[in-house]
């Protein structure tokens, strides 16, 4: 069984979905509304009856019409316009992401009924981020994961057996980690390795050193960078290079 959704946004008598959206990008990209329904293989008066109704509804124009001027006029999405397209993207981005996470319950009415049961929760955790399961071993009342991050750099979680049964955890699902700024602690010269514990090199490009804590961001990778809150952290400077080090029961995981 394969999971499927519509989205849909409704701003009064106006409503956005795919073709609608679609038909921005199209106007934004060729610059005329024929252009765009042709490609579209809609009528020119449905697709302008269509714009018609989001200009009226949404608070200022989306797209707005040129006349006369060296290039004959033309027809132009507005900043408005552009926020609705990355906006819509962004909700269908976890639209799908939320069908796939519950695609594995389809089936299983008990354990999606579990699934729904569970509290969506923000966090104070200054470090969140998102992997994949690569492995996983059973010491038996600890479960020890290894979780692919971005550029392929892995971070090591200990959680308890009991834990793992209830996140219904696999290989290859997708997690949340989250990791307290105060457990990242620095250190300068490369540490003498300990069983249990996450080492990752990288140079700090903020740092903001106050009395009773500094706040140091460090960045691991192009699109990684990891928040260390420690009183510590005073000794170091910008564009120092360092270990961040934690210890891998510090690590939660979420679903």
């Amino acid at each position: 069984m394969k999971l499927d959704s519509s989205l849909w946004f409704i701003k009064n008598d106006a409503y956005f979905g795919k073709g609608r959206i679609e038909l921005l990008e199209l106007i934004d990209k060729t610059g005329s509304i024929s252009k765009a329904a042709k490609q579209m293989k809609m009528s020119y008066k449905a697709a302008w009856e269509a714009i018609n109704e989001m200009n009226r509804e949404i608070d200022e124009p989306i797209v707005i019409k040129l006349t006369g001027g060296k290039g004959g006029g033309g027809t132009v999405l507005t900043n408005k316009g552009k926020e609705y397209i990355k906006l819509y993207k962004e909700f269908q981005n976890l639209q799908k992401s939320f069908l796939k996470t519950i695609q594995k319950y389809a089936v299983d009415i008990n354990k999606l009924e579990k699934f729904i049961s569970k509290p969506i929760l923000r966090t104070s955790a200054r470090n969140q981020f998102v992997g994949i399961i690569k492995e996983f071993h059973d010491f038996g009342t600890n479960v020890k994961l290894v979780i692919s991050l971005s550029n392929n750099v892995e971070i090591v979680s200990k959680i308890t057996k009991k834990s793992f049964l209830d996140l219904d955890i696999h290989l290859k699902d997708k997690v949340y980690l989250l990791l307290k700024s105060s457990f990242v602690k620095l250190q300068k010269n490369m540490p003498q390795k300990e069983k249990g514990f996450n080492y990752l090199k990288g140079k700090i490009v903020s740092i903001q050193k106050e009395e009773n804590t500094s706040e140091a961001i460090v960045k691991i990778s192009d699109n990684l960078k990891f928040v260390s809150s420690n009183k510590e952290n005073k000794q170091f400077s910008l564009l120092d290079e360092v270990w961040c080090c934690f210890d891998s029961k510090s690590v939660l995981i979420a679903v």
